[in-house]
């Protein structure tokens, strides 16, 4: 056996190993993956966030188009190739053994599947299995009336609607994206450290997916932290309120908070408690959405439409707009990408899968009875 393929089997065997130990130890052991993320994570987070923060552009989103342009070349040239050979303007090079290139070819895959793995577990994977944020912020988590829900989203309601007042519209009655708004989503992060130390990490800039935003439409995707590169990737396509909100979500996930419901929350807070009224009213209107599609079902139709009515026009204009914008894309690439993210968040103990958004609404609602209406 050629001394590169050994070398390259024992890279496989020995991160395989790591990563399904480490696996293991943070699905049995909350403590072990509470220990991970704040003593080793944060080190990798700050590392990997500070050089791929150097970059303006999105490493991950170059890293794809790279891969799929050699994809596309690899075939390209296969065809070629095959062709000439037919018509004898190419020779076949001498053969190799055809054991070595077997395990040649096996070796060089299994070694970049681990590796990919095992990048993936200690960067992202563990703290899947870490205790939720849910615990750090002091906010317990109760049953709740539909008239308690109701009075929250009519809270959320109307500063929403006092915002809509303060932001930026264009001709079309939308909502102007600041030039800042990079700048503004970061410091809004950092802020959060303040009030929850947990929270204090390394914050670069969110990085915008410049080439295949348009593309990422279809499979209606608005954001990605790639663990890889340690990135929050955004879609600058979606709809100018909701990508402050969204910025701030995948912002959130640096932390090492991989659930997505929390992850919508601290991006509410991170928003609410901004001194940009942009970002204030991208976090409140995402709430409120959010409580609008909890209480819906709740309540006979009547009942849902007084509450809707209480929406200023901005805010319904805005809603409205979203919504028409985004029916473009209902396609069945839409559904196979939801699919393939529901099962994504099941594997990674998120056993709601995609309904993990949903639970948002009940943290919303216990921050609001503990930390608003008290206060």
């Amino acid at each position: 056996m050629k001394k590169s393929i050994k070398i390259r089997l024992i890279i496989t065997i020995v991160t395989a190993l790591l990563s399904i130990s480490a696996t293991i130890s943070a699905k049995s052991s909350t403590a072990f993956a509470n220990w991970y993320s704040f003593n080793i994570y944060p080190v990798l987070q700050k590392v990997f966030s500070f050089i791929s923060g150097l970059f303006p552009f999105s490493i991950a989103e170059i890293i794809v188009i790279i891969l799929a342009l050699t994809l596309v070349g690899s075939i390209i040239y296969g065809i070629v190739s095959i062709i000439l050979i037919i018509k004898g303007k190419k020779q076949i090079k001498e053969k190799k053994p055809f054991k070595t290139i077997v395990l040649s070819a096996l070796s060089t895959l299994s070694m970049i599947i681990s590796l990919v793995a095992f990048v993936f577990v200690f960067n992202c994977g563990i703290n899947y299995y870490r205790s939720p944020f849910s615990e750090y912020s002091g906010l317990k988590i109760e049953k709740y009336s539909k008239e308690q829900v109701c009075e929250v989203l009519e809270y959320i309601i109307i500063e929403t609607n006092k915002l809509a007042n303060e932001i930026e519209l264009d001709e079309n009655g939308i909502c102007v994206l600041p030039e800042s708004y990079l700048d503004d989503t970061r410091e809004a992060m950092k802020g959060l450290s303040e009030d929850f130390p947990v929270m204090n990490a390394y914050y670069p800039k969110a990085k915008p997916v410049a080439v295949l935003s348009p593309l990422w439409c279809y499979t209606k995707i608005v954001g990605i932290f790639v663990p890889f590169t340690m990135e929050a990737n955004f879609n600058t396509c979606d709809t100018p309120e909701s990508i402050g909100h969204n910025i701030c979500h995948e912002l959130s996930h640096l932390t090492g908070f991989m659930r997505e419901d929390e992850a919508n929350f601290v991006s509410y807070i991170a928003c609410r408690e901004s001194d940009n009224a942009y970002l204030r009213f991208s976090g409140y209107q995402a709430a409120m959405n959010h409580l609008l599609n909890a209480y819906y079902p709740e309540v006979e139709y009547e009942e849902y439409l007084r509450v809707y009515s209480i929406i200023s026009p901005v805010v319904v204009k805005h809603n409205v707009n979203s919504n028409e914008y985004w029916s473009k894309f209902d396609t069945p690439v839409a559904e196979v990408s939801d699919t393939i993210n529901d099962t994504y968040l099941k594997i990674n103990n998120q056993t709601d899968g995609t309904k993990s958004y949903g639970r948002m609404v009940d943290l919303v609602i216990a921050d609001y009875f503990q930390n608003i209406k008290e206060n």
